[in-house]
């Protein structure tokens, strides 16, 4: 019999046990790392509205610390290759610098946009194969210059 304390995993979870859970991590990392770094989590959400205000793209971030993680970017079939996906892009690059960001991590399957990072300065840090019917989801790396 182990000495842990019983507990049982449940698949159902409120937004507001989401933040908690959350909020708990990110107690346990500002423990764990040194004293100028800022207890961040900031969710930073960026939208492309046609002119009946319909979105047709998107941008949802996180900053973390000195970090900025892209989670999503999305541009509408009908939209792409407009530069709506480049101006997103470019404007969390710029409000990353704005709030102190060292970095921006994002990543993208074979299938999305592979080829899209490294045109703005994003390197490959990493790659998952064999995903899913033989793609791969490859991880990016910015490093921002402070000024």
């Amino acid at each position: 019999m182990s000495d842990y304390a019983k507990a049982r995993i449940s698949q159902s979870i409120s937004e507001e046990e989401s933040v908690y859970v959350r909020q708990r991590l990110l107690e346990y990392n500002v423990a764990h790392v040194s004293a100028d770094i800022r207890a961040v989590y900031e969710p930073i959400n960026l939208a492309v509205r046609d002119d009946a205000g319909s979105i047709v793209g998107g941008l949802l971030a996180i900053r973390y610390w000195d970090c900025m993680q892209v989670d999503t970017l999305w541009v509408d079939d009908a939209f792409r290759r407009n530069g709506y996906g480049s101006e997103l892009l470019l404007h969390i690059e710029k409000i990353a610098e704005h709030r102190g960001c060292r970095f921006i991590l994002v990543d993208t399957f074979s299938f999305q946009a592979p080829e899209f990072y490294p045109k703005y300065g994003y390197q490959i840090i990493g790659s998952v194969e064999d995903i899913h019917g033989g793609h791969c989801r490859y991880y990016f790396i910015k490093r921002l210059t402070q000024k």
